[in-house]
């Protein structure tokens, strides 16, 4: 048996800075935005049991947030608006079963969650929202030979609501059920798969509800689902080299997106592409992954879905100096990707700019137990954004040192 127990605790005070394009003579109502006090508690518990075939195993957890968030109506951050006050929190446990039985494993696994939250001020009445989750899932993995291999699995969702102070934003309850099979064929040189599954994924609370004055609730958001097909070869030249192709199709409907300060489910999307990666310890003292990822998703509008890169290069080499220091070296290269206008809230998709990223790292394990760590990202300075209009750390460097018992 082991038991473990983690608490995490954190305070914070900071503001936002206005997304770069807004024009701030007129600007929208939240270009001087602030988190003006922010709290996050976690604790989790952690639990295993096993006997014979038999492994038992339980998480719980319960996170609990508050923050209190301004908007100004000047650049000083001094003449505000009413603030909003947030206080949220998320209670769960998961319970799972494996089973070891001949040629089979077979897991059952059980998750249980609360969510709440609650939002008082900002020009909005007080509202509080209660949505639970319950979860049961089946998986199997049976070796059919000795060169091949089946898994399996079905699972059922049910998303209740079961508290919404304002009856214009009642929720209904919501249902799904998935599946999915995978067939593998493995020998000691290469191995080939094929998967269909059906996954679903639910509307979150912020999705459904509203949290902000200018934001239209829609508690009749449907679960996104999608049919999805994978394929695969991996080959290995030896036990230090290998080579891993995937291919895969995703066919969605009921896709959620924001539209006109709301979400929204569009009719259907297409996604699909390959990702070619190459790992190699062949070079003395080096382990080498080099990864290509092409991917095309677009929408039943012709509308590329946001943040999705059509072209995608890593490169990361590990450097084994000697004993006790090892040196980390990547370069990234991400092509455009469609985003929202979020400097005026509106349903124009915009195009972020490719960019390539270098990052350095160096390790030094000073004893068994303590690893000191110093390193720089984004080398080059580069300027880049994960969205629109919010542009990402330029070149910033890191210390840290890890001690574990």
């Amino acid at each position: 048996m082991h038991l473990a127990a983690k608490i995490s605790t954190s305070r914070a005070e900071y503001g936002l800075a206005p997304n770069i394009y807004t024009n701030l003579t007129a600007p929208v109502i939240d270009a001087y935005s602030r988190i003006d006090r922010k709290d996050l508690n976690s604790f989790y518990l952690y639990g295993d049991y096993s006997v014979s075939d038999l492994e038992l195993s339980m998480r719980a957890y319960y996170d609990e947030y508050s923050d209190v968030f301004a908007l100004y109506n000047e650049p000083t951050y001094k003449t505000t608006s009413p603030l909003v006050n947030y206080d949220d929190n998320r209670l769960g446990t998961i319970l799972k079963a494996k089973i070891n039985h001949k040629n089979a494993i077979n897991s059952f696994i059980f998750q249980a969650e609360k969510n709440e939250h609650k939002r008082l001020g900002g020009g909005l009445n007080r509202a509080e929202f209660q949505v639970n989750t319950f979860k049961l899932s089946y998986l199997s993995e049976i070796e059919l030979t000795q060169l091949w291999t089946l898994q399996g699995g079905i699972s059922y969702n049910l998303d209740k609501e079961a508290k919404a102070s304002q009856s214009s934003e009642r929720a209904k309850n919501k249902k799904i059920i998935d599946a999915q099979m995978r067939l593998e064929y493995a020998d000691k040189q290469e191995s080939i798969y094929v998967g269909i599954a059906k996954k679903s994924r639910m509307p979150s609370m912020f999705e459904m509800f509203s949290f902000f004055p200018w934001e239209i609730a829609n508690p009749d958001l449907k679960p996104e689902k999608s049919m999805q097909y994978t394929t695969g070869y991996k080959y290995y030249f030896n036990k230090q080299t290998k080579i891993d192709l995937s291919l895969y199709y995703y066919d969605i409907s009921d896709l959620i997106i924001n539209r006109s300060s709301t979400y929204i489910n569009r009719e259907s999307a297409k996604h699909y592409g390959a990702e070619l990666r190459f790992y190699s310890k062949s070079i003395k003292n080096h382990a080498v992954n080099i990864s290509y990822a092409y991917a095309h998703a677009r929408d039943s509008e012709n509308e590329a879905l946001e943040f999705i890169a059509k072209h995608k290069i890593k490169i990361e080499d590990t450097v084994y100096l000697n004993q006790n220091f090892k040196l980390y070296l990547a370069y990234q290269f991400m092509s455009s990707r469609s985003s929202d206008n979020s400097a005026t809230y509106s349903d124009e998709q915009m195009q972020l700019s490719a960019y390539h990223l270098l990052e350095a790292q160096l390790l030094y394990k000073i004893s068994k137990s303590i690893d000191a760590r110093v390193g720089v990202k984004n080398i080059l300075d580069q300027d880049y954004e994960q969205r629109y209009g919010y542009p990402a750390e330029g070149r910033c460097y890191y210390l840290s040192l890890q001690w574990q018992l």
